[in-house]
């Protein structure tokens, strides 16, 4: 699953697969950057205000019925933080989105920031020991060393546990530019190669079609937990709308819908999202246990 999957998923997740559907048609010919109009196949599904092709949100100054083109501000490309792109024809454009792909994607990698340290990614890096030295840098981004191991001799293919270590998070940045290593006070034989395990944050997604697990450094299982918490995220900021409703519309849906509704979904997912925390912690844990060892401080 990569980040553009994941997004159509918090949005099915908040809105469903049909009681709340979009204004939506498409554009009859590509919009590249700089461009300011573009004509559309059905003018009247779309509006004034705030629209969104692709990731890129759009403020639509002006809309010509006659010519079936939208015209756009000249502030109105890449609008709301969102990126400026060119558009092929035929491309999807939605009128005032409630939950913009932009704005769903930056919910994503901060859900995926927040479950830190509970989830975890592991990664690791290798040396070869040196007879006269016991202190090695360990990476900047290592947070905490799960189990250090060495290739042992012969056909046994054997990565014997090293237990005796200690992690210094704040060495001499004079002596290791990371400003972290480890001290081995058990020494493999000199010239084998030593294998440090590691935890670190996960990473945020910086394009759409890597996979989720490459991406973040997560466990493909935990993407169920991201997308719960970006969906608590998002929908708890629909009641904030409420406080200057003004069009008649607004008025009207805002007596249909009773004030904190919202806030109640918000509830849903957070509980669905710390249930799914607490499980994949609990799995990532008995998978991958950390390794007892001895230190000499």
């Amino acid at each position: 699953m990569n980040l553009s999957q994941l997004t159509d998923r918090v949005i099915s997740n908040l809105k469903g697969f049909s009681a709340d559907q979009d204004s939506q048609t498409h554009i009859t010919a590509p919009l590249a950057i700089g461009d300011l109009s573009v004509a559309v196949d059905d003018i009247n599904r779309i509006s004034e205000g705030l629209a969104e092709i692709g990731d890129e949100m759009l403020w639509i100054r002006r809309v010509d019925p006659s010519a079936g083109t939208i015209l756009i501000a000249p502030y109105g490309r890449g609008y709301d933080g969102s990126t400026a792109r060119d558009h092929d024809m035929e491309s999807r454009i939605i009128s005032a989105p409630k939950f913009p792909r932009h704005q769903v994607k930056l919910a994503i990698n901060d859900a995926v920031d927040s479950v830190y340290p509970d989830l975890y990614a592991i990664d690791e890096f290798e040396f070869p020991f040196v007879a006269a030295r016991t202190t090695y840098e360990v990476p900047a981004e290592a947070d905490q060393i799960r189990r250090i191991t060495w290739h042992s001799i012969g056909p046994s293919k054997m990565w014997i546990p090293i237990k005796r270590w200690q992690f210094d998070p704040r060495a001499d940045t004079d002596e290791f530019a990371s400003g972290k290593s480890v001290d081995l006070y058990q020494a493999p034989v000199p010239g084998r190669t030593v294998r440090v395990t590691f935890t670190k944050p996960p990473s945020g997604f910086t394009d759409d079609s890597t996979d989720f697990a490459t991406a973040t450094g997560l466990p493909a299982s935990s993407a169920d937990v991201i997308v719960w918490g970006a969906c608590f995220r998002l929908v708890g900021l629909l009641e904030a709308p409420r406080l200057n409703i003004q069009a008649i519309e607004q008025q009207t849906k805002s007596q249909l819908v009773p004030p904190g509704s919202s806030q109640s979904a918000a509830r849903h997912f957070l509980q669905l999202y710390q249930m799914g925390l607490m499980a994949e912690r609990e799995r990532l844990q008995r998978n991958d246990p950390t390794q007892a060892h001895f230190g000499y401080r």
